[in-house]
């Protein structure tokens, strides 16, 4: 057991120890563009004891962060639910959704900003609306996938319709399904980092921009690490998440 865990640890840190060695060794204390680790976690330390903006800012992001990628996904599935389980209903909605698909969600950003202004309603909103495409689409293919299969077997039982979505169809569309939650809450983390980017005053996206307007790459790198960090802590949540929903599988 502990060789196993051993095995897994050095294959997760393996990678990045080799980054950050290289990054160590390539870099040197005059260079402006590329300042070495002990510069930027020094510049990290820095602005955690003077001020507490930096707190503030990785708060604001995953308060917004948060709240639209719930809006946004649970949306999207509900709504994919039912169009893949009603043929008829999909029908009409077909060509819509195959537009969505092609649509860049970068072009919602400035459509929302002159909607709502450079607020935090435009910020959530961006979040929202990127995160309930790839949680759409997956769930509409996802649960008609699982009716074709299925739906003989769910008339044998002599199942009523909400017995059919509830017992069969959603149960067995639920792995893919979490593969379109994953795909959503990546889409979304870069959708906030570039609404943030683009029309806010604050977050962290806010702040790579005001870092690089300055031209303080030191704080510009402990940003992206902290983005990264981030990143990989919501992923590993939503894999608790899915091991744990799906530990019948």
């Amino acid at each position: 057991m502990f060789k196993l865990t051993l095995i897994k640890a050095v294959k997760l840190f393996l990678v990045p120890t080799i980054l950050a060695l290289i990054w160590f060794l390539t870099s040197t204390k005059t260079s402006i563009f590329f300042p070495p680790p002990d510069i930027v976690f020094a510049a990290l330390l820095d602005d955690v004891n003077t001020n507490n903006s930096l707190m503030l800012d990785i708060v604001i992001s995953i308060k917004r962060l948060i709240i639209g990628s719930l809006i946004g996904i649970s949306l999207g599935l509900v709504v994919g639910t039912i169009l893949g389980a009603n043929n008829q209903v999909y029908s009409y909605f077909s060509s819509t959704v195959n537009g969505l698909k092609c649509v860049p969600t970068t072009a919602l950003i400035p459509f929302v900003i002159m909607i709502f202004g450079m607020t935090e309603i435009a910020t959530v909103t961006v979040i929202a609306i990127s995160s309930s495409i790839p949680s759409l689409i997956t769930a509409i293919n996802a649960v008609h996938s699982v009716k074709q299969k299925y739906s003989v077997l769910a008339q044998n039982l002599e199942l009523t319709n909400i017995e059919r979505m509830t017992k069969i169809f959603i149960p067995g569309a639920m792995p893919e399904i979490f593969t379109g939650i994953d795909l959503s809450i990546n889409l979304s983390f870069k959708m906030m980092v570039l609404a943030e980017m683009l029309g806010a005053n604050a977050g962290l996206g806010f702040r790579l921009m005001e870092n690089s307007h300055y031209l303080n790459f030191d704080k510009v790198l402990y940003v992206i690490i902290i983005l990264c960090v981030l990143s990989i802590l919501i992923t590993g949540l939503i894999g608790v998440i899915r091991k744990w929903s799906l530990k019948w599988v």
